[in-house]
């Protein structure tokens, strides 16, 4: 893509942009770039805006604040939040763990034949259904800890935000305050 092409597209998104803007930032004449500009160069180039601040596979080694180098991955996982236990960050990584996973299983509630509200949660006894429970656990735990704290709770189907809210509060009334551990479970 040709600088003025950039350039074109970004103030089609809102922000006008000129030519000999994006080639003072290639040139290095200009050494800063907004929050702005690195979302809108991201949406025209189709990454991730962390990709833009941390090439990684690109580059080896970044300067991850000023006079500190690392290597761009550890970067990156510094940057998106994956290092350390950030709250709210890890919660809502393993709530989005644990849902993206539920949305893999074969089961009762995934192929809509919910219960009522206040009906028991009724999985079953096969691989898929102890699976789907876990996951509904982890899920009910982390919204149970998200509650306590204040924080905006990710949204789920009705029925399921149900079923693994009453099954946390059922199974692992502490469950959310537990370590986190390899593979986001507590």
């Amino acid at each position: 893509m040709s600088a003025e092409q950039l350039a074109a597209a970004v103030t089609k998104l809102g922000l006008p942009y000129t030519r000999a803007q994006v080639s003072n930032l290639e040139s290095g004449r200009r050494d800063s770039i907004t929050v702005g500009e690195v979302l809108a160069f991201a949406e025209v180039l189709g990454v991730p805006p962390a990709l833009l601040i941390f090439p990684v596979g690109v580059e080896q080694d970044v300067e991850s604040v000023p006079g500190t180098y690392s290597d761009a991955w550890t970067a990156y996982q510094w940057l998106v939040g994956q290092h350390g236990d950030h709250e709210p960050l890890g919660y809502y990584t393993r709530h989005e763990r644990a849902w993206r996973q539920w949305l893999a299983i074969d089961h009762p509630l995934q192929s809509r034949q919910a219960p009522g509200v206040g009906e028991p949660v009724r999985l079953g006894s096969t691989l898929e259904g102890m699976a789907a429970r876990d996951e509904l656990l982890v899920m009910g735990a982390m919204r149970k800890e998200m509650r306590r704290n204040g924080w905006r709770l990710p949204e789920l189907p009705r029925d399921v935000a149900v079923a693994a809210d009453e099954l946390a509060d059922m199974l692992a009334p502490d469950a959310a305050r537990l370590p986190l551990l390899p593979g986001g479970r507590p």
